[in-house]
């Protein structure tokens, strides 16, 4: 009796389990349920992406989670790649290059096999950051390189165009760097894209200030600042004040200096507490060079 007993059970569960099957797979062929899971996906992308502008990295990875499983629950490949590219985007920026590259290969597969040539350019620049990770640099040239060729946007190629310069500017291939950045400076400038053009100007200040050329690396920098302000940007703004107090002092202009470093400390006290022990010490150095 208690072997049948049993039997029965399991053959409650293996029923229970296949009309779930059944009702969820109907569910999601429902144009209107479907329509409003993409809607859902769409806003947990878009929930996702200020969570990440705003270091809330953890906020982040779990909307987009979200978004990526819901992709993937009805099948939407073009939002399964679009989820899956956000995802990558956090697991580079927490340097886990390995949990990427699943994402990447599944997604450049994806891509060529619908030939959805929009998300070529996106992909091979995530696989460039990925080869800088693994400390790949001739990989990750190639792929910055190929991201440019393919790009079908303005955009995205000023993205590439960026991650190239930088790799060169981590290189102290400053020459080659400002080739790249100007590039994509020039075409955010077109597009008006004041979130990029702050980096763009940002990074090319950077190149300036370490070929000692500390004119050109003040103008750079005081224009990432505007843009900055812009996008009421705080976390950009903090690092704008830092390079501008840093270039003032080779400039000999303390007073300067001390603005600047001081707008930066009063920013970390809010924004990045980690910083402001770094950033007292800045200050009282560089008020005692005016005693």
């Amino acid at each position: 009796m208690k072997w049948k007993k049993s039997a029965l059970i399991i053959l409650y569960l293996i029923f229970v389990l296949i009309l779930f099957l059944i009702i969820f797979s109907c569910t999601t062929k429902n144009p209107t349920i479907r329509n409003e899971i993409k809607k859902r996906i769409d806003y947990t992308i878009n929930q996702g992406t200020g969570y990440f502008q705003n270091n809330q990295i953890e906020k982040a990875l779990a909307s987009f989670t979200e978004a990526y499983e819901l992709a993937i629950s009805i099948d939407d490949i073009e939002r399964i790649i679009k989820s899956s590219l956000k995802l990558i985007e956090v697991y580079i920026f927490l340097n886990q290059p390995d949990k990427a590259f699943p994402l990447l290969t599944s997604c450049k597969k994806i891509a060529e096999k619908e030939k959805m040539q929009n998300y070529y350019s996106p992909i091979f620049y995530f696989f460039a950051k990925y080869y800088e990770l693994k400390q790949n640099m001739d990989n990750a040239i190639a792929m910055y390189k190929e991201a440019i060729a393919k790009a079908n946007k303005d955009i995205d190629k000023a993205i590439a165009l960026n991650g190239l310069g930088l790799l060169y500017l981590r290189q102290k291939n400053y020459d080659n760097a400002l080739t790249y950045f100007n590039e994509a400076y020039k075409i955010n400038k077109k597009l008006k894209n004041y979130d990029q053009l702050a980096n763009n100007s940002y990074n090319i200040a950077q190149c300036y200030l370490n070929k000692k050329e500390f004119s050109k690396s003040l103008d750079y920098a005081l224009e990432a600042l505007d843009y900055d302000k812009i996008t009421e940007n705080p976390y950009n703004i903090l690092e704008d004040c830092k390079l501008l107090a840093k270039i003032y002092e080779y400039l000999n202009n303390i007073e300067s200096a001390i603005y600047y470093i001081t707008k930066a400390l009063n920013i970390a006290q809010i924004i990045a507490k980690d910083q402001v022990q770094f950033l007292n010490g800045e200050l009282k150095r560089l008020q005692s060079l005016i005693k």
